[in-house]
């Protein structure tokens, strides 16, 4: 749950990594199970068990409401 901890526990990055996700051009190039399977699997010496969490279920599609916050 360690990007869970780092999304969801600072507001104005999860608003910022949601703008971009929803990006037409970012998009397309985020595969988020592979990105997850290498960061859990694919290093040995930090996860030897290889155990990939099932979750967090983070909604990169839900609206960003990045207006709430200064500039």
């Amino acid at each position: 749950m360690r990007e869970r901890r780092f999304l969801v526990g600072d507001a104005i990055t999860e608003a910022y990594t949601r703008d971009l996700y929803q990006h037409p051009a970012i998009r397309p190039t985020v595969d988020l199970g592979h990105i997850k399977g290498h960061d859990y699997g694919g290093h040995p010496w930090w996860n030897p068990s290889r155990v990939v969490p099932v979750g967090p279920a983070l909604d990169f599609d839900a609206p960003s409401r990045r207006d709430r916050f200064p500039l």
